[in-house]
């Protein structure tokens, strides 16, 4: 089981008078929600278009892709092992309601229309709404992590393509198979495990504290430990967000990289390792790390529609001592690490959470971390521009993690989206988090003395 994130969108289509009228239709691609789960993960899209139009297209873009046809199912002989089985075409993948009140569209596209109890069918299920007055919503839920943030942009750009009549493009060079083939070559060599045993050795679980009492246990799968404790409150957990600005010039920060052969993504995963260093009095710390994966060598991966991402351990040691002295060594040792985790990234975590904790007394913890970093671009369709067709709107990744940042490095500075269960804290003590990460992206660039612009 690899950790992995989904998404979740939704796109507005203007009404069925604006197609009428010849007027151009716009769409708002909101990304309500990505996923950072290691198991049966729940992911939902909400769109709005026009259903004459919206479900012929989609289905083409169905049977263009083969992740969009494919079954997820367990091994009989090893249940833990998921199985892919690709359909020749797609059976039940869109379902039209109509003829409902406009008032009260949101609220019934935002109930769940796919069934978590029958693992035989497709995992996910696309659903178009629409309304009385001709509003149409468009919703995509999925059982299992299927899509990465690339894979969506893909999928937004053939779906607008199909839309306007546009050919689709050739994926037969590029076949999902190839990289399934490659990850399970991959698997067979011990060269990947044994690293994570030497990288991990003698790491004690790093669990920041919440506002409220903390399972030493560590979160469990699908959110079940925040359930468990918000049970005893009589609410259900909800997923909350807090957004910081780390840094208002992302070109300084590159330059400033740039000369100390640095990265973006090494300082802030050093910064985040400062403040769970603060927050937990320790100085070894380890995170969770989204790592794309397609970097893997697979021919055309960067044109493929799948699954690729993971999320990795990320282990940071910090030690005493003037800060120009110890960051520089920390940023420099981060970065050779960075590359290392790269070369074995394809490890489950489950499984090298396993082999590290293993073997311990009953009730000892079960994570190695509880909470998870990715450091990202904005969603935007990297082939061609879509600015007069999508629009992002907003971004709430719901997680087995008590907190998941996502830093997105814009064009003019860094923004933070600290996502937190409010079962595990409240969003005085996540702002808190957040000015301190911020404080720690300055320390560091700082802590040689040349500061940004320097």
């Amino acid at each position: 089981m690899r950790a992995v994130p989904e998404e979740f969108i939704v796109f507005l289509l203007g009404r069925d008078s604006e197609v009428n009228s010849g007027s151009k239709p716009t769409i708002d691609a909101v990304l309500v929600s990505r996923l950072l789960l290691t198991e049966n993960p729940t992911q939902t899209r909400i769109a709005s278009c026009y259903p004459s139009i919206q479900v012929p297209s989609r289905s083409r873009v169905v049977e263009h892709h083969a992740a969009l046809r494919t079954l997820l199912l367990p091994s009989r002989s090893n249940p833990a092992q998921m199985l892919h089985i690709v359909l020749k075409e797609s059976f039940d993948a869109v379902e039209v309601l109509t003829n409902i009140d406009d008032a009260i569209i949101s609220e019934i596209a935002g109930r769940p229309r796919l069934s978590s109890c029958n693992q035989e069918g497709l995992p996910y299920k696309f659903t178009v709404f629409q309304s009385t007055t001709g509003r149409v919503l468009c919703k995509l839920e999925g059982r299992y992590a299927f899509l990465d943030a690339t894979s969506v942009i893909m999928l937004l750009t053939d779906l607008r393509r199909s839309l306007q009549g546009v050919p689709l493009a050739d994926v037969a060079a590029c076949p999902y198979s190839s990289w399934v083939s490659y990850q399970q070559s991959w698997a067979k060599d011990p060269s990947h495990l044994h690293f994570w045993d030497h990288y991990l050795a003698n790491l004690h679980p790093c669990m920041l504290a919440g506002t409220f009492a903390h399972d030493s246990n560590g979160p469990l799968l699908r959110g079940q430990n925040h359930e468990r404790k918000a049970a005893t409150r009589g609410f259900r957990p909800q997923m909350r967000s807090h957004r910081q600005t780390l840094l208002q010039d992302t070109r300084a920060l590159r330059e400033w990289c740039d000369q100390r052969r640095l990265t973006i993504i090494n300082v802030i995963q050093v910064a985040w390792a400062l403040v769970l260093s603060e927050q937990t009095g320790r100085d070894d710390v380890c995170f969770g790390a989204l790592v794309s994966g397609r970097d893997a060598p697979v021919p055309h991966i960067g044109r493929m529609v799948g699954s690729f991402f993971n999320v990795l351990a990320c282990r940071i040691v910090l030690q005493s001592g003037p800060d120009h002295q110890v960051l520089n060594h920390v940023l420099q040792a981060s970065h050779r690490s960075l590359g290392e985790r790269a070369s074995h990234q394809f490890c489950s975590l489950s499984e090298v959470t396993r082999r590290v904790l293993g073997g311990k007394e009953s009730g000892a913890p079960s994570s190695l971390f509880n909470t998870c970093l990715s450091v990202e671009q904005p969603l935007t369709d990297q082939t061609e521009p879509i600015d007069s067709f999508f629009r992002v709107l907003e971004t709430v990744e719901e997680t087995e993690y008590d907190m998941v940042v996502a830093a997105t490095v814009l064009s003019d500075r860094i923004e933070a989206h600290l996502m937190f269960w409010d079962s595990f804290c409240d969003a005085a003590r996540a702002a808190d988090l957040g000015g301190a990460l911020a404080r720690a992206v300055e320390r560091i660039m700082v802590c040689d003395g040349m500061g940004l612009g320097a």
